[in-house]
């Protein structure tokens, strides 16, 4: 699904509520196809993190506001989405944000729909360790097909292996990361 109609509608809906502002940092598929580096679609927004109207502090999405939840549920119905279409599961998933790799926070693409919500979206420096936390967590090839059309390039890869080790891998993430540097054309790196 195109999601700028979802978010649109969000964003009125927040309006009409007067809600106080909201601004959600976004990554995965909704965030690669804003960048325009994927094209095929995705089935949900991934909230990384809220980041404070006033004074730009970036702060866990999870859990999202409860007027917010309301809004996304008031959407779902209105569009005939599911109703977790726009959730923090990564931002839960993920580990401390503090923790993440500066990449994630730099060139920020933002897009404001409406006057209650604007929305950054990682770009390709930040998605690529993202991406390769992902394909690493759960073995599903759209995060493969997503790393390749990221097309990090050596140091990208090296900087993302460096914090995923830092972040703690088991034994068998390693392995799993080994297999995917080797499929993707790194397993010197």
């Amino acid at each position: 699904m195109e999601w700028d109609e979802a978010l649109a509608l969000l964003g009125e809906v927040l309006e009409s509520r007067s809600t106080v502002p909201c601004h959600l940092i976004v990554c995965g598929g909704a965030a690669l196809r804003a960048g325009l580096i994927v094209s095929r679609v995705t089935k949900d927004v991934d909230v990384l993190a809220c980041r404070g109207e006033v004074d730009g502090e970036i702060s866990s999405a999870w859990p999202l506001p409860e007027t917010l939840k309301e809004a996304v549920s008031e959407v779902a119905v209105e569009l005939g989405l599911p109703a977790n279409w726009l959730n923090a599961s990564t931002s839960l998933l993920i580990g401390p944000l503090e923790e993440l790799p500066p990449e994630v926070w730099k060139d920020l693409q933002e897009k404001s729909y409406g006057l209650q919500l604007r929305i950054s979206y990682v770009c390709r420096a930040g998605q690529i360790p993202l991406k390769l936390h992902a394909a690493v967590g759960r073995n599903e090839a759209r995060d493969l097909d997503d790393l390749k059309a990221l097309a990090p390039d050596a140091e990208e890869f090296r900087r993302a292996v460096r914090w995923l080790r830092r972040a703690g891998l088991d034994a068998v993430g390693e392995r799993r990361l080994n297999q995917i540097l080797e499929l993707l054309g790194h397993g010197n790196d």
